[in-house]
Order: C-alpha cells, then sequence, then structure tokens
C-alpha cells in the first residue's frame, strides 16, 4: 500500500505546438517592408514574436533593421509643429524646460534666462 503511492505516474503526453501557417509571399513582402517594426510585421502576419523569429530561421530572412518608435512624449518640438526659432540666443521653451527638469542649470547659466 505505502508502495503504490511513490511509483511514478504515467507523463502525459506533450502538447505540440501550433505552426505558424503564412504564406511565404505575405510574409517577404511584410519582412521588406521597413516602416514596420518587428512587433508591427508579427501582429500583421497573425503570429507572436517566438512565432516570427522561427518562421524567419525557416526561410533565411536577412535581419531587419532595428527601428524603436518612441511615443511621442519626448520628441522633439519640430515633431510637435513648433515653429523654427527665430535668429536670436534666446532658448526655446521646450529647451528651457528640458534643462530644467534634468536640473542641468548650473553656474555657468545666468538666473534670468531660465526663470
Amino acid at each position: 500500500m505505502q508502495l503504490e503511492m511513490f511509483t511514478a505516474a504515467a507523463r502525459p503526453p506533450k502538447a505540440r505546438r501550433r505552426q505558424a501557417e503564412v504564406s511565404a509571399t505575405v510574409l517577404f513582402a511584410a519582412w521588406a517592408d521597413n516602416t514596420l517594426t518587428f512587433a508591427e510585421v508579427a501582429r500583421r502576419l497573425g503570429v507572436t514574436d517566438k512565432q516570427l523569429y522561427a518562421l524567419a530561421r525557416k526561410h533565411a530572412l536577412p535581419k531587419r533593421p532595428s527601428m524603436f518608435r518612441s511615443s511621442g512624449a519626448d520628441d522633439c518640438p519640430d515633431a510637435w509643429g513648433e515653429p523654427e526659432a527665430e535668429e536670436t540666443c534666446d532658448l526655446s521653451p521646450w529647451v528651457k524646460a528640458r534643462i530644467r527638469e534634468l536640473n542641468l542649470a548650473g553656474e555657468w547659466t545666468q538666473a534670468s534666462r531660465f526663470a
């Protein structure tokens, strides 16, 4: 009776992973589109990142260029449509705010300039 308690139970069969089914032409077209990030390519194809890596290996696709899309919060002022700087030496309000935010204003700055 005690022996039955310590006998090994039968292992359940291993679950097979679902193979990603994507046509080669759609995969190649999405992979060649340099305006898309890696995650966007995977989303467009309806596969996970790991499945896309496996497909890229299977089809010997070249490396994609590194691409990063920011959320827009830290973009430079020109991305927001701020007008070009005037012909003065004054800093734009955005630059002044960033200097204050990053605590870069030191002794070399004039107090009136960043007030």
